[in-house]
């Protein structure tokens, strides 16, 4: 939870000085991609969510949000 914690702190940093962020998946202990898919070609480089950069934001509710999910 530490890492969650640090990556949301790091946003909100970003969103403080005005820069666009979305949500990334990222690498588990196993070394697989948290994505859930064995052998990704993508392993914690490719986005969480459906419309990836085009769903970049400076919205913190929306931003938390990717966070609770």
């Amino acid at each position: 939870m530490k890492y969650n914690s640090r990556m949301l702190d790091a946003a909100k940093d970003y969103i403080n000085r005005g820069w666009f962020v979305f949500p990334v998946f990222g690498i588990r202990e196993d070394c697989e991609c948290s994505c859930g898919v064995i052998g990704c070609k993508d392993k914690g480089k490719h986005p969480f969510t459906k419309r990836g950069l085009k769903e970049a934001t400076r919205d913190l509710a929306k931003v938390e949000g990717w966070w609770s999910e």
